[in-house]
């Protein structure tokens, strides 16, 4: 067996370790700190009827509301998160064919824009607001028959976090018989009779059945 000169077995050494520099894996050193806490909010809209219990939507084989009908809103905001969150702004935006009818403790009531503060929603804590709407009582839609509307619930925080969520819901719309139309009926209907019956007299006396 040929013997390998020390020289030659220190060249080899080289060129080995040179192979393994070139093809080896890139290594990727971290430098570990302190986490970075993190936060989450996390607002979720539910609607109920006077006869259904809380759900996320109401579709119309379940509930369709007409005009007069009430309708309850829950709104609940959670910090899931591992810090404290400040300066919540909670805000629920009705439609605008809705009236509120109250939402207890309400910091601003504007263009049917309802808003809260929280000033300090602790980590894993949540807060629930609630609010009564009803569907105005001259509601009508530009068509008649069934449609599916939404109501929109938002949060933002201080440091930036947010979220919204949407509850949706069906109506109806009947078209009505305006006021003024129906009485414009009833007098159009009373004219007529009256002239009729003025014409049938003239036609009477004419032809001498009655006599003065």
């Amino acid at each position: 067996m040929k013997k390998i000169t020390p020289g030659k077995l220190v060249l080899m050494i080289l060129f080995s370790t040179v192979l393994s520099l070139v093809f080896a894996p890139p290594i990727y050193s971290y430098v570990y700190g302190e986490e970075s806490p993190t936060t989450q909010l996390i607002i979720d809209k539910r609607i109920k009827a006077t006869e259904t219990s809380w759900q996320d939507n109401l579709t119309a084989s379940e509930k369709v509301f007409k005009a007069g009908d009430l309708l309850d809103f829950e709104i609940k905001v959670k910090n899931s998160g591992d810090k404290d969150l400040k300066n919540i702004t909670v805000k629920d935006i009705l439609p605008s064919f809705l009236s509120l009818i109250f939402a207890p403790a309400k910091d601003e009531d504007k263009n049917n824009e309802i808003v809260w503060k929280i000033e300090n929603l602790s980590a894993g804590k949540e807060q629930t607001f609630r609010l009564r709407a009803e569907v105005k009582k001259d509601f009508q839609a530009e068509t008649e028959g069934n449609f599916c509307a939404q109501n929109k619930a938002e949060a933002a925080a201080e440091s930036g976090e947010k979220d919204s969520d949407t509850t949706s819901f069906c109506l109806t719309s009947v078209k009505k018989l305006p006021k003024a139309g129906a009485e414009n009926i009833l007098i159009g209907t009373i004219i007529s009779a009256v002239t009729i019956g003025f014409g049938f007299g003239l036609r009477k006396f004419g032809r001498g059945e009655i006599f003065a």
